[in-house]
């Protein structure tokens, strides 16, 4: 049995809401063909699980990333606070100046100041 692309967008899309995977699902089938409602309905119970399980995960992926440019930052504002004697509050200001002055996203400069001390290490 192949199956239909509706039921697979309806399990990776958890921005659906049941409505919306219960027309998805009606719409994916031909006059000559339609999904039997109870599959249908099946299906639909089943996605609204599905679909908070991958949010769930696409929310931790994001936390961690967060966690991690955070990390990051904190030793680019190590780095700037011992290279100048600043304290963190103007370490951070003046990595967030730089990054806005060059137009480069914050995380990018301090990967790049944390690099580049990584390797004089």
């Amino acid at each position: 049995m192949r199956v239909p692309v509706a039921w697979l967008k309806a399990y990776c899309d958890p921005g659906l809401t049941p409505a919306q995977v219960a027309h998805e699902l009606a719409m994916s089938g031909t006059e000559a063909e339609r999904i039997d409602p109870h599959v249908e309905r099946l299906v639909t119970l089943l996605a609204v699980p599905a679909g908070v399980a991958v949010e769930r995960s696409l929310r931790e992926d994001n936390l961690r990333a967060a966690l991690q440019t955070r990390k990051l930052i904190g030793q680019a504002v190590g780095l700037v606070m011992e290279r100048f004697g600043l304290d963190a509050e103007l370490a951070f200001r003046y990595l967030v100046r730089l990054s806005s002055n060059s137009n480069v996203k914050l995380r990018e400069v301090a990967g790049e100041l944390v690099g580049e001390a990584n390797i004089r290490a």
